[in-house]
């Protein structure tokens, strides 16, 4: 099951599925979440640093690039990962939508409400991952990791993202949002230019 499903509280438990020496891509065909406790981390993914501080989320999608660029002696963290093969009997587990979050912003900063319960679900799925013996352990870890991402999917729902634009992509949307409003009584290029206060031959070299 270790291959599958796993979940640690230990300091570099994390280099089961990142690097610390050279930039990979991780193989790990599932979900990964670091919950940090205590401390401080780095990491690199696909050329964009995070750091990881206490009461931080950082979800983890496959086929990324990941590098683990350094950690404070107090770092303490649950990393927590399982494949979709060991969720196979359960409905897909993240939308769409939310992927795309993560992939735009994977760490996140809990709320007191949050930690709280991460921190339970995190230390429930611990304890039965350890009853090793327990007939239905699998069907347990199973129905808390489904919780467990459930919760997630809420905290990204609940955290709208805010993608950086450039001001040249700004202009393009405002230009495009004015147009499905105007275009029946203005076709003229001048006139949507007037509106973004830029000159015509702005609007055209931006829109190419």
């Amino acid at each position: 099951m270790k291959h599958s499903f796993f979940i640690s509280s230990e300091p570099k438990a994390i280099e089961q599925f990142l690097s610390t020496g050279e930039r990979q891509r991780t193989t790990f065909e599932g979900l990964i979440f670091i919950y940090t406790r205590e401390g401080e981390a780095q990491i690199e993914i696909d050329d964009r640093l995070y750091t990881l501080q206490a009461k931080s989320l950082l979800s983890i999608l496959p086929h990324h690039v990941y590098l683990i660029r350094k950690r404070s002696s107090l770092f303490r963290a649950c990393t927590f990962a399982f494949t979709f093969d060991f969720m196979s009997d359960f409905p897909f587990l993240l939308s769409e939508n939310i992927s795309e979050k993560i992939q735009l912003l994977p760490l996140v900063r809990l709320t007191r409400d949050e930690q709280i319960r991460m921190n339970d679900d995190l230390n429930v799925i611990q304890w039965y991952y350890q009853l090793a013996r327990h007939p239905s352990q699998r069907e347990i870890l199973c129905s808390l990791a489904f919780v467990f991402t459930a919760e997630v999917k809420g905290i990204y729902s609940r955290n709208p993202i805010k993608i950086t634009t450039t001001h040249c992509e700004e202009l393009t949307d405002r230009f495009f949002h004015l147009l499905q409003k105007k275009f029946h009584t203005h076709r003229e290029v001048a006139y949507y230019a007037n509106k973004l206060c830029i000159t015509p031959k702005y609007l055209a070299r931006i829109i190419r």
